[in-house]
């Protein structure tokens, strides 16, 4: 059975798609390199989870560095 979500690709606009979950989890890495590492926000149609994906390179100001990125998570109880 398929599990919908809403797709967000990062532009301001671009429009919310609804999709196949389990698509976007097997198509991730396409996905993301064809949007060249925008922020990517899929919902679950029920919002009872989300995930935002968004890569930025440099952790520092003054010491930029494009090859660091950073990932993070988290998660809501209920």
């Amino acid at each position: 059975m398929e599990k919908p979500v809403y797709l967000f690709l990062g532009n301001d606009d671009g429009p919310i798609y609804i999709v196949d979950g389990i698509w976007v989890l097997k198509h991730f890495k396409v996905l993301w390199e064809s949007i060249n590492y925008e922020d990517v926000w899929i919902i679950r149609r029920k919002y009872d989870y989300g995930l935002l994906v968004s890569r930025y390179g440099g952790y520092l100001e003054h010491d930029p560095n494009p090859k660091e990125v950073f990932y993070a998570m988290t998660k809501k109880d209920k």
